[in-house]
């Protein structure tokens, strides 16, 4: 019987140090680069920053040079300025940003410039959300078809907006108050900081939202429910049932697999397996690959040389575990003398919303013993 276990939590790819105790495996492609925020990837719980959406729009640019395009660009080279406009609760700014199907959207950030012309930045916004397909971006901020999730005011250039770096730039992270899954977002700026000194527009170089997902586990057979697939990615090691084991069979029979199916492309650069290094330590995995896929139909029993895969990595032979693991691998702390881990860096960096591992042998036991599986973004 097909084994799936769903976490409805916020899937937050956080910032945290690695966890103490599990050395990286050397690379044919040279080191790992990590970003200085050390993120290391908490696998069921990514909090990302969202793709381009599908579409953008606006109520008004100012021309086709600072179209609303330009404001999810990725570029501070460019730009989008609103067309000019008596700035007020009725008489908004507004951007839409529609995405190919729903997101909750936990937190955002703006970017705008902070030089001369710091009045055009927002002073008082409100971002919407809404799935109904006849909502537009020039509905009035009270139409029904919207939900306010967030309302901002006294966004001031002396408080808030502030020199960043580069000083001619500002920005603003910002969480979302009431979060809600939406297909189309959108920001209605009433007012800016120089209403009263000449800006009549409002003027911003990038804008990002950052959603929460949420994932599903999945495997071609477990030992029992006790030990299901979700239990190698809940961020926890402690308990006698708190690990994944593959079904059970007289003499072992691979592959044994084991998949994460987030609810949109996560991106990964290195990942760690986490296991037990005791009297049970010929259940840990000896060759496997890592595999992921965008096709709705990949799963977790298709083959390992299945069209819906692409292959990320293959490790062949794998007898160097350790007691305690190696150094800088995961995210607990120390681990215990009775566990062990390992790092592995993908030579090619990935970017999937479902990625499986496929396990073909074993230090000797019958089945695959897993207590988490770690996923880095890069």
């Amino acid at each position: 019987m097909k084994k799936v276990s769903i976490v409805s939590s916020a899937l937050v790819l956080t910032a945290s140090a690695f966890l103490a105790g599990c050395q990286e495996t050397a690379s044919t492609t040279g080191p790992i680069q990590v970003s200085n925020d050390g993120m290391a990837a908490r696998t069921s719980n990514p909090t990302l920053v969202l793709s381009a959406p599908a579409a953008v729009s606006s109520n008004g640019d100012y021309g086709t040079a600072y179209a609303a395009k330009f404001l999810v660009d990725g570029s501070f080279s460019t730009y989008w300025v609103s067309s000019m406009r008596l700035f007020s609760a009725t008489s908004t700014a507004n951007v839409q940003l529609q995405y190919g199907s729903a997101v909750t959207v936990t937190s955002y950030k703006m970017v705008g410039r902070y030089d001369a012309l710091k009045g055009r930045l927002p002073k008082a916004w409100v971002i919407q959300g809404s799935n109904d397909g006849s909502a537009l971006v020039t509905d009035a901020v009270a139409s029904t078809k919207w939900k306010t999730v967030d309302t901002r005011s006294n966004m001031d250039t002396l408080s808030q907006w502030k020199a960043g770096s580069p000083a001619y730039q500002s920005s603003l992270n910002l969480t979302v108050a009431t979060p809600g899954s939406y297909t189309r977002y959108r920001l209605c700026v009433s007012q800016i900081n120089g209403k009263n000194n000449g800006s009549n527009v409002t003027d911003l170089l990038e804008m990002t939202l950052s959603a929460k997902a949420t994932a599903t586990f999945t495997s071609n057979g477990d030992f029992s429910s006790e030990y299901s697939p979700a239990k190698a990615f809940d961020s926890s090691y402690v308990g006698y049932s708190d690990h994944w084991i593959s079904a059970n069979h007289a003499k072992f029979q691979g592959p044994a697999n084991i998949q994460i199916a987030y609810s949109m492309p996560v991106p990964v650069d290195t990942y760690t397996i986490v296991g037990r290094f005791d009297a049970l330590k010929d259940r840990l995995p000896k060759s496997w690959v890592l595999q992921g896929s965008n096709s709705a139909s990949a799963s977790a029993y298709d083959a390992a040389t299945s069209g819906n895969w692409t292959q990320l990595d293959a490790q062949t032979n794998v007898t160097t575990w350790v007691a305690g693991g190696e150094k800088n691998g995961s995210t607990f702390g120390t681990l215990p003398t009775w566990m062990t881990c390992k790092r592995f860096p993908l030579k090619t960096k990935a970017v999937f919303s479902k990625y499986r591992l496929c396990v073909s042998a074993v230090s000797g036991s019958t089945v695959v013993d897993i207590h988490e599986i770690q996923f880095n973004r890069y």
